[in-house]
């Protein structure tokens, strides 16, 4: 069961920064010399239980949907989370069912402009 009000708290931190810097005045840069590498920066909630909806937030993920695994910290298998929602800095998913029944999930990425390794961003798995 997807627990909406994770998804409703995670999208309001993510879009609070955009909003305040909007009005505010403050402009990105186009600046097109930096570094393309998918760099994941938090995962929000940092913890729950198989099905909690997670946005990983990061930068360079690209437009175009790619696959989101979380490595399973007893057997080391990595399982594809479901992802609702891609853009070049959140993914959307929920915690896909694991082997173990708690513990440390990493998080890896695979994009269409690279991958990154499983370790980057973790998920604590707690039991119901």
């Amino acid at each position: 069961m997807v627990r909406w009000d994770f998804v409703v708290r995670a999208l309001i931190s993510l879009a609070f920064p955009f909003v305040a810097g909007t009005l505010m005045g403050c402009q990105t840069s186009d600046d097109t010399s930096s570094s393309t590498t998918p760099t994941i920066v938090q995962v929000v909630p940092s913890q729950g239980v198989v099905g909690t909806a997670i946005a990983v937030r990061g930068t360079n993920f690209g437009s175009s949907t790619g696959e989101l695994a979380l490595q399973d910290p007893n057997t080391s298998r990595f399982v594809l989370a479901t992802v609702s929602g891609w853009s070049d800095d959140v993914i959307v998913a929920s915690v896909p069912t694991m082997d173990s029944a708690t513990g440390v999930l990493k998080v890896g990425l695979k994009t269409s402009s690279g991958n990154i390794p499983a370790s980057a961003g973790t998920f604590t798995l707690t039991s119901n």
